[in-house]
């Protein structure tokens, strides 16, 4: 029976420790989601990195076998694949959107002749309303909202935004350098 390398086995615990941790966690902090500083210089899945032509961040999603940085220096793949981070601006598109939707309802509650703005009817309206829009706010927070955005939190070392799966961009090695 062949031995197990150290590093192997290293690797085997941790993951079970990070799967007994996780089932235990009732509150997470931002911070705990990134790794900052960086351990290495090299890229990595899941790295952050800043456009050097735009203030923006992108999210690299290349498999880490495609990252594996050859001897002449350059990674295995030739190109490095980009996912957008969006800012925080997504939030208050959202609610722009809920409220064009509210006021539409609300005209057609105030035309009715039955109803006015003092009425019980009115008054849940505005109330399920508020509630449609917490809870599409709290979606996007929760990563529920669509399938192609992922919130990133914000901490003291990175502005945080939405991860955006709609917005793929690849750039050739020498396009990319480190974020933060």
């Amino acid at each position: 029976m062949p031995s197990v390398p150290r590093k192997a086995l290293l690797r085997h615990t941790l993951n079970h420790l990070l799967q007994i941790l996780d089932d235990e966690v009732d509150n997470c902090f931002p911070e705990e989601l990134y790794i900052h500083p960086p351990l290495a210089e090299g890229l990595k899945t899941g790295s952050i990195v800043k456009r050097r032509d735009e203030n923006a961040f992108t999210f690299v999603l290349n498999p880490a076998c495609d990252l594996v940085v050859r001897n002449n220096g350059t990674f295995k793949t030739d190109r490095i694949l980009l996912a957008k981070v969006d800012d925080d601006s997504l939030i208050g598109e959202l609610r722009g959107i809920q409220n064009s939707k509210n006021k539409s309802e609300r005209k057609k509650i105030e035309k009715c002749e039955h109803h006015n703005p003092e009425s019980e009817c009115y008054k849940n309206t505005l109330t399920r309303q508020e509630e449609a829009l917490d809870r599409s706010v709290s979606g996007l927070l929760r990563n529920t909202h669509d399938l192609y955005h992922h919130w990133l939190p914000k901490t003291n070392f990175f502005q945080g935004g939405f991860l955006n799966f709609r917005k793929l961009n690849t750039l050739s090695q020498r396009g990319v350098r480190r974020g933060f």
